[in-house]
C-alpha cells in the first residue's frame, strides 16, 4: 500500500455529532469521522440512490449530485467541485469494485448544512485502496481518484466492516 494516501479506516462512528462544528466562520474544518449515511440519508426525502455497475451510472450520479447541490444553494464553484468528486468516486466504484451504490443527500448538523456523498462498495477497504495506481489514483476518470475526492470535499472518511467499504465525503455550505 505504499504510495497511497493514509485515510482513516474506522469500524464505527462513535463521537458524531458531538465532536464539534463541521465548519467554522473562517471556512470549513475537515472532520475525519462523518456520521453513517443510513442515519441522515433516511431523514432526507430527496436522497438519491444510484446503483453502480455500468458506465452510464457514473454520469447519472454526477448529474444527480449537481442537481442536489443547486437545490441546496451551493455556488457555481462548489457545484463543480461536488460534481467532480462524485464522478471520480463513482468511477472508482465501477472500475475497482465492479458495482456499488452512490447515495446523495442533504446533511445538517450543529446548525450547518451541506451535502453528503456516500459510496458503498461490496469489497473490503484494503482491496479497494490497493486497486488504484501507485499514487492512489484510478486509471480512468480525470485521474483524481480518492485522493482527489478528499481534496475537493470538506470531510472524507473510509469505513470498512467485513467485506463492505463505505466512503463518505461531505461539502458544507459556506456561511
Amino acid at each position: 500500500m505504499s504510495g497511497l494516501p493514509a485515510w482513516p479506516i474506522r469500524a464505527s462512528a462513535a463521537g458524531w455529532p458531538g465532536g464539534g462544528a463541521p465548519a467554522q466562520p473562517d471556512g470549513p474544518r475537515r472532520r475525519e469521522d462523518p456520521k453513517p449515511v443510513a442515519d441522515q440519508a433516511a431523514l432526507d426525502p430527496r436522497a438519491a440512490h444510484i446503483h453502480l455497475g455500468r458506465d452510464e451510472a457514473v454520469l447519472e450520479a454526477r448529474l444527480r449530485a449537481r442537481e442536489r447541490a443547486i437545490e441546496l444553494g451551493f455556488g457555481a464553484t462548489d457545484i463543480t467541485l461536488i460534481s467532480t468528486a462524485v464522478s471520480e468516486l463513482a468511477r472508482f466504484c465501477v472500475e475497482h469494485a465492479g458495482a456499488g451504490e452512490i447515495i446523495i443527500h442533504a446533511v445538517r448538523t450543529d446548525g450547518h448544512s451541506g451535502i453528503c456523498i456516500t459510496a458503498v462498495l461490496p469489497a473490503p477497504a484494503l482491496t479497494c485502496l490497493n486497486a488504484g495506481t501507485p499514487d492512489g489514483t484510478p486509471s480512468g476518470g480525470l485521474g483524481l481518484g480518492l485522493a482527489g475526492v478528499k481534496r475537493l470535499m470538506d470531510d472524507f472518511a473510509v469505513t470498512s466492516i467485513g467485506t463492505c467499504t463505505t466512503i463518505t465525503a461531505r461539502k458544507w455550505l459556506r456561511p
